[in-house]
């Protein structure tokens, strides 16, 4: 597989080299550990068959680094799972129609719609990190807003920055997913993650 430049990932040079460097070191001592005998010159010997179910059984566990993005993502949901049933009393409070109710409730859609692309493009140029640290801060900021809101555009703008915010998180911590994954444990990374924004919600 191709290299991820550090900038990606949000690490420098160095750091980038000591993790794959221990990583790398890992599955050497794991292949290894497989070798069902030694050469004349001592070095193990490993059959093609299990060179390959070695390989194959790396490839297949799950990265332990899911855990914390599968983490933030629960954050995230449940943000937004607490304050959407809240959501009609607070309008009902404000005092709008129910038109305008609904342009509340489709700020949050419209604007991560709007998002996703520009986000997209900001993992790629700043990194993974970054994005989800702005993402989760917007959304923390946008429902301290919500809860303060007491005119239609104060709720309108918060609805769109939570939208924003979401965007971002969801492009920085899929993309994370997506770099320490593989095709053979894609789905094993995909499950908690979206499994905890969903328990969340």
């Amino acid at each position: 597989a191709g290299e991820v430049e550090p900038a990606s990932l949000g690490m420098d040079g160095e750091t980038r080299d000591i993790r794959w460097q221990a990583e790398e070191d890992a599955a050497v001592q794991l292949v290894m550990g497989a070798a069902d005998s030694k050469t004349a010159t001592g070095l193990p010997s490993l059959s093609a068959n299990a060179w390959a179910a070695t390989l194959t059984s790396m490839a297949e566990r799950r990265d332990v680094r899911i855990w914390p993005l599968a983490g933030s993502m629960l954050v995230a949901g449940t943000a937004i799972g607490i304050v959407l049933p809240l959501m009609p009393m607070l309008v009902n409070e404000i005092g709008l129609s129910p038109a305008q109710y609904g342009q509340v409730i489709s700020a949050f859609g419209f604007a991560k719609l709007l998002g996703n692309v520009p986000t997209a493009v900001l993992v790629s140029t700043h990194g993974r990190v970054p994005l989800m640290t702005w993402g989760l801060s917007s959304i923390g900021v946008a429902y301290l807003a919500i809860g303060a809101a007491t005119t239609l555009p104060h709720l309108l703008g918060a609805r769109l920055l939570s939208g924003l915010g979401v965007s971002a998180l969801l492009a920085g911590a899929m993309t994370a997913v997506a770099d320490i994954s593989t095709p053979l444990n894609r789905s094993r990374m995909m499950a908690p993650f979206m499994t905890a924004f969903s328990a969340g919600t």
